[in-house]
Order: structure tokens, then C-alpha cells, then sequence
């Protein structure tokens, strides 16, 4: 059984774990649009492909497709998440599953403000968020600080802390981007990694963590927690969304109370930890693209266990960094 990973770029752990027999799959392709990414070079093969704005590029994934014989495409990138979700058809009439939510959901968690909406609307509790439009409305109820941040977008990119109007003004006016408005908030921040099987629909696993430290939006130290109260707010959020396969949902903690702050519907970056506790995603991936359903298996991983995650990832127990201390 052959897979297909898109867009690969630098996650070259990822690669390595579907390159791992063991996981299930017999031969990884890669793909990206540039001869100098990383990860390209872990798999069995790999092609360089048009980017995904060019109209050639989806015939020459589905070319690919037919001459390695794939049988499950992974796409990783934001944009081409939403291209593959809306052309699932075709892979799908090839003899391909693609492994992404549906167009309706992913684009969903890629308009943060309709997220937002999707969230309160079935009320899970979510930071108050506005609309540019709304900017005096969000100062009246808020005030300051407040954070705004693209609506459609990822990660830390023009994404600010905002402490008086002239400075919302100022940006609203000078950035080429749509922004949303929320109070800035200074609270725990946890990351979920889950993963809903394809069959079922259920949720089949999933792994929570800590964010440490992070740098360029993107935890690189981390620790696992277990939470009951987290674990509900997934498991409603799943319920919610109808996601399909693996996502990342990022989670802040106010006051007891916590919030999904938004979910990405693709392998995260924190996704190197949760592989490294045992959490295995890959081999879920394996089995549904076999035809065989995951059952429910969740929590089954260590809490407590440090990420490090430079150029490679290091793991070590708390109690260990304790007693090196």
C-alpha cells in the first residue's frame, strides 16, 4: 500500500514515520515545488511539481497517483488542503482517499471569525472575536490590550498586540490583510493533537500537551498533560465539526475555563510529541486506508513526558530534567 504526502517541506519526522514498515505502508512518495525542501529526500521516491496555483498541478498529482499506484494522498499545507478537500471527487473516482475533512469544514476552520461563530453557536466557550468593521465595538467591550490577527491565515503572521487606538487604526489601515479582533489574553496554552477516524466518523485518539515556550507560533518546548476537562472540550469540538482524520486544535486556559482558540484540519507541528509517546496516527491512517475501522483508544499516552523540538526532537521524562536540574 503506497501513500502520497503533498507539500512536504521540512516535516521530515513525519516522513520517517510513514517511511517506518511497521506503520503500515509499503512504499512513501513525496512532493513539493521546490528541489530544497528537506523532507523530500526521506521518502522512497519523490517528485518536483508545479505549485498548487498552477492549473497543471492537480493533473500532475492524479498522474503520480496512477503511476505509483497510490492509494491515500496527505496533503499538509494550508492552501492545498482546501484544493484537495474541494477536488476530493476526483482522487476519490481515481481509486485514491484523500486524507482531509470535508470543503465545508475545512473552510470553516480556515475563516477564524466563522469558527468563532460555529463555536459559540453551540455553546463552547471561545474568546470574543470582532470583526475589522466592529474595531469600536471591540474597544467599548474589551478595551485595551487587545490581539488581532488575519481571519483567514496561520500562524504568528501579522498577528499583533494592539494598546491603544491609534495603533488598531494604524494597522486596520496599513496591512494588506482582513484582520479579527480579540482581547488579548494571557492564559495556559495547550495544543491537541487528535485524530477521527475516517469509517466511524468517531474520535479514535488523541494526545494533549503544554505549550512551554514558543517561537514563530509554534511550540518548541512542550510537556503531555492528561485533563479530563480538556478532553471534553475536544471531544465536544469533534462532535461539532465532523472532522475527518488528523487535526490540531489549539486550546487556551482562562480562569479554569477553557477555549478552543482554532483547529487546523491537517497534521500539526506539535505532532512529533505525539508520535514520540506512543500516540500513533500513522498506523490509524494505515488501517483506514485498508478498509478497517479504529476503535475509540484514548488516553493511553504519559503525562508528564518534555518535548524539545529544535533542529530534531528530544524527549525526557519531568522527573529526569528534575534530577538533572
Amino acid at each position: 500500500m503506497n501513500i502520497l504526502i503533498l507539500s512536504c517541506g521540512t516535516r521530515c519526522l513525519l516522513v520517517d514515520y510513514f517511511m517506518e514498515r511497521e506503520n503500515g505502508f509499503d512504499k512513501v512518495i513525496t512532493t513539493d515545488c521546490s528541489p530544497y525542501s528537506p523532507a523530500l529526500y526521506r521518502s522512497d521516491k519523490h517528485y518536483i511539481v508545479p505549485r498548487m496555483n498552477d492549473e497543471n498541478y492537480l493533473p500532475t498529482i492524479l498522474d503520480i497517483c496512477k503511476r505509483e499506484d497510490v492509494k491515500a494522498v496527505l496533503p499538509l499545507h494550508e492552501d492545498e488542503c482546501v484544493l484537495i478537500a474541494k477536488n476530493q471527487r476526483l482522487f476519490k473516482d481515481a481509486g485514491v482517499i484523500p486524507l482531509i475533512s470535508s470543503p465545508e469544514v475545512v473552510d470553516i476552520c480556515r475563516d477564524k471569525y466563522e469558527f468563532y461563530r460555529k463555536i459559540t453557536e453551540n455553546n463552547l466557550p471561545a474568546i470574543p472575536t470582532y470583526l475589522a468593521n466592529e474595531a469600536d465595538k471591540a474597544v467599548k467591550e474589551q478595551g485595551f490590550p487587545l490581539f488581532i490577527k488575519p481571519r483567514f491565515g496561520a500562524g504568528s503572521v501579522s498577528s499583533y498586540v494592539i494598546n491603544s487606538l491609534e495603533a488598531l487604526e494604524g494597522y486596520m489601515k496599513n496591512e494588506d490583510v482582513e484582520f479579527i479582533i480579540q482581547p488579548y489574553i494571557k492564559g495556559r496554552q495547550y495544543d491537541s493533537n487528535a485524530y477521527i477516524d475516517f469509517l466511524s466518523g468517531k474520535l479514535a485518539d488523541v494526545f494533549i500537551l503544554e505549550k512551554m515556550r514558543m517561537r514563530a507560533g509554534e511550540a518548541d518546548k512542550s510537556i503531555s498533560v492528561l485533563d479530563e476537562r480538556i478532553l471534553s472540550v475536544i471531544e465536544k469540538s469533534c462532535d461539532i465539526f465532523q472532522f475527518c482524520g488528523a487535526i490540531d486544535m489549539d486550546i487556551i486556559e482562562l480562569d479554569g475555563m477553557f477555549m478552543v482558540m482554532e483547529v487546523n484540519p491537517r497534521f500539526g507541528g506539535t505532532y512529533p510529541h505525539t508520535h514520540s509517546c506512543g500516540v500513533n496516527f500513522v498506523r490509524l491512517i494505515a488501517n483506514n486506508a485498508q478498509g478497517k475501522t479504529n476503535n475509540p483508544q484514548y488516553p493511553h499516552y504519559e503525562p508528564g513526558v518534555v518535548a524539545f523540538r529544535y533542529m530534531d526532537i528530544t524527549i525526557m521524562r519531568e522527573k529526569e530534567l528534575a534530577n538533572e536540574a
